[in-house]
């Protein structure tokens, strides 16, 4: 009898490990099985770069992307960096500039601006510009697919009136965003609080997003 209740008590304890495997969350954005399919992030900080703000980017992408994450010297800001405006630096030319085989997120302090009139940033790169001349201020922007993107920190362009907290939150969804281009993803219209969903230039569509990938974004991506 007491073999029977001994042998009816482990068969309940393996029962519920099982049950408690099956309800653990997935990682954010990768099992064990999914194929790393950028290898290491390089951070390049592009002018002056708080380094705390560095080492957030920096955490961020390596808990989302389960990546190695690789910071590098900084950059300087120089005078061919500047949009047509003299006021802000155009993504489009730091995205020429800093292309590599590496893969290359880019954080400035600086704001940041490209041209209307064209969506996607590949249908551009590495392209002259002609009678495009009105720009405007970006979160970040990301070649898709590519190697590199470059996000802006800038304070007045993420919100001058949010708390530190809400600043932090809403370049930590930019960078992974900026991140996903790069891996190939277009702009969701699957989910609108998919972090790959168009922000539009508002950032009450960022606040709106959570922190993961639809499944449609994750089918893409094979994960």
């Amino acid at each position: 009898m007491k073999t029977l209740l001994l042998v009816f008590v482990q068969l309940v304890y393996l029962l519920s490990c099982q049950q408690n495997k099956i309800n653990q969350p997935s990682k954010t954005i990768r099992d064990e099985k999914a194929v790393d399919k950028l290898g290491a992030i390089h951070i390049i900080p592009l002018g002056k770069v708080r380094k705390e703000l560095i080492k957030e980017v920096i955490d961020w992408l390596k808990n989302f992307y389960q990546q190695e994450i690789i910071e590098e010297s900084p950059a300087l800001l120089t005078e061919d960096l500047l949009a047509p405006s003299k006021t802000r630096y155009n993504a489009n030319e730091i995205l020429k500039k800093f292309n590599s085989t590496k893969n290359i997120l880019i954080i400035t302090e600086k704001d940041i601006s490209s041209f209307k009139g064209i969506k996607q940033p590949e249908k551009f790169y590495n392209a002259p510009i002609k009678g495009i001349t009105k720009e405007w201020g970006i979160f970040g922007l990301g070649l898709r697919p590519g190697n590199v993107c470059v996000i802006s920190a800038y304070a007045k362009r993420l919100g001058k009136n949010a708390t530190p907290k809400l600043l932090k939150e809403r370049l930590q969804k930019i960078a992974i965003h900026e991140v996903g281009h790069n891996k190939g993803l277009e702009h969701c219209n699957k989910n609108t609080e998919c972090l790959m969903h168009a922000a539009d230039g508002s950032i009450k569509q960022v606040d709106h997003e959570k922190l993961f990938f639809c499944d449609n974004c994750r089918k893409i991506l094979g994960i």
